[in-house]
């Protein structure tokens, strides 16, 4: 019985010495972890004051190129409204010397020049059909002549004459539609 209190103590004993051992070891590795702890904190610290730094440079960049670029703006508006007043003044110049031209051409001018351009031109040049007058070298002649050829009540010698000349011979256009009309009636059935 003896022998089993005295294993007890010494084992007690045994287990505070090395438990106060451990104690003393866990708080100097606690205490090794929490300066290390501090020690990253600080480095942490400088480096957030570094990048604060470095965004207070950049936001007095931002703020010199936004001012610039202001300036830039405001430049290139002014341009544009100089180059509107430009437009608008050669506008009105080019008008005012259209106007001059005009107030110098009087109506008898004008008039002139409406006849110099219809000289050499056909004025007398009918629509098929009316019944009016046509020059022959205006006249298809697939449309206009008849089945030997010549045009309409005129011989050969009167059309080579004619030719030679160029006079201004009349057709009775109304005739030649009548004759395509009873040419192409519809025939009559036999019984």
């Amino acid at each position: 019985m003896l022998f089993v209190d005295l294993l007890l103590i010494g084992a007690f004993l045994i287990y505070s010495h090395y438990r106060k051992k451990w104690d003393k070891e866990n708080r100097e590795e606690f205490l090794k972890e929490l300066g290390g702890m501090k020690e990253t904190m600080q480095e942490m610290q400088k480096e957030f004051q570094n990048l604060q730094k470095q965004v207070e440079a950049l936001t007095k960049e931002l703020q010199q190129q936004r001012g610039e670029f202001q300036k830039f703006q405001q430049e290139l508006i002014n341009i544009l409204q100089e180059f509107k007043q430009q437009v608008a003044i050669l506008g009105e110049e080019r008008m005012l010397s259209n106007e001059v031209v005009v107030d110098r051409k009087t109506s008898q001018d004008l008039d002139e020049e409406f006849n110099k351009s219809l000289k050499g031109k056909n004025e007398t040049n009918p629509a098929p059909g009316d019944g009016g007058e046509a020059l022959i070298e205006d006249i298809p002649p697939q449309r206009y002549r008849g089945r030997s050829g010549s045009f309409y009540g005129l011989g050969d010698k009167k059309q080579q004459e004619l030719q030679e000349n160029k006079k201004v011979i009349p057709i009775n256009l109304k005739k030649r539609d009548s004759l395509t009309k009873t040419k192409n009636a519809p025939r009559k059935k036999r019984m």
